[in-house]
């Protein structure tokens, strides 16, 4: 038996017989970070970077990776279940442009300790970063950690642009995602989840919706999608429907983690960010 149906299995028999604690074990299953493809690793300093240490109480990150010594900051944001080797496509092209670059793992990601974490720890990671480095200006992320650059940079002036990169909706859209792909949970349970999560995170699931941390951002931003993208679904349309001004680029074929090597995607990225505010709004 597969450990997912394992999983399911445990699930379904505990919220008959205790579905308080089955709304808890599925909680811990969504909340689960580490997979294949975000084992556990020693930290090594990416080639061409320096790493400057971080603590806080309020997260588990250590390091963070800079390349560059002088210029505004580009700060790369990874997905959840990746890590942040997953964003070092975009660093020369970034670089060539003058920019620094800096990226970290999140919080039970990558070389970060843990095995669990939540869209709170992940956020308060990402603020603490942006504060200690004091410069950055643009901030690019992917998939779910689009919606973490999206709730710090509507929290700071000092953030001039974000690109969102294969992002889902909301936070809810992905408990829905990965119910109907993993554990299939039923609506009861799925009501234990989502107060469990509001526990966990201090705020409701509702919180974590693109289009309600955008609300007031007028800032630039530029939404990247592939039509062909396998674990969020292709939403570009309405996600591009949040930024009446932003910019939108569409790819084919690359699906939702390939999108991030991709050449064209990388000069997207530096052509959007080095473009002055005033030729980008006579463009539109």
């Amino acid at each position: 038996m597969s450990n997912i149906k394992y999983q399911r299995m445990k699930v379904n028999i505990l919220s008959i017989l205790a579905p308080q604690l089955a709304g808890k074990l599925a909680t811990k299953l969504f909340s689960k970070s580490r997979n294949t493809a975000n084992e556990y690793s020693k930290a090594l300093i990416p080639m061409g970077a320096y790493c400057e240490k971080i603590a806080s109480p309020e997260h588990r990150v250590e390091n963070i990776y800079i390349w560059g010594d002088s210029g505004d900051i580009v700060l790369l944001v990874h997905g959840w279940g990746a890590n942040c080797s997953s964003m070092f496509g975009f660093v020369q092209s970034l670089l060539d442009q003058g920019f620094r670059v800096a990226t970290f793992d999140a919080p039970a990601h990558g070389c970060t300790p843990g095995e669990y974490t939540t869209m709170r720890e992940f956020t308060k990671a990402a603020e603490h970063i942006i504060k200690q480095l004091g410069d950055v200006r643009h901030i690019v992320a992917h998939s779910l950690g689009s919606i973490v650059g999206m709730a710090v940079s509507a929290k700071n002036p000092n953030i001039e642009s974000i690109t969102i990169v294969s992002a889902p909706v909301s936070l809810s859209d992905v408990l829905d995602i990965w119910s109907s792909n993993s554990i299939e949970i039923s609506d009861f349970i799925r009501q234990r989840v989502l107060s469990q999560l509001l526990k966990d995170n201090g705020v409701p699931v509702s919180y974590w919706d693109l289009g309600l941390l955008a609300r007031d951002w007028v800032k630039p931003v530029l939404v990247i999608h592939d039509d062909d993208d396998d674990v969020v679904g292709f939403h570009a349309d309405k996600i591009k429907n949040f930024f009446p001004t932003g910019e939108i680029r569409l790819t084919e074929g690359l699906g939702h983690a390939k999108i991030l090597m991709s050449k064209q995607v990388h000069n997207f990225v530096s052509d959007f960010i080095t473009t002055p505010v005033q030729q980008r709004d006579a463009a539109i």
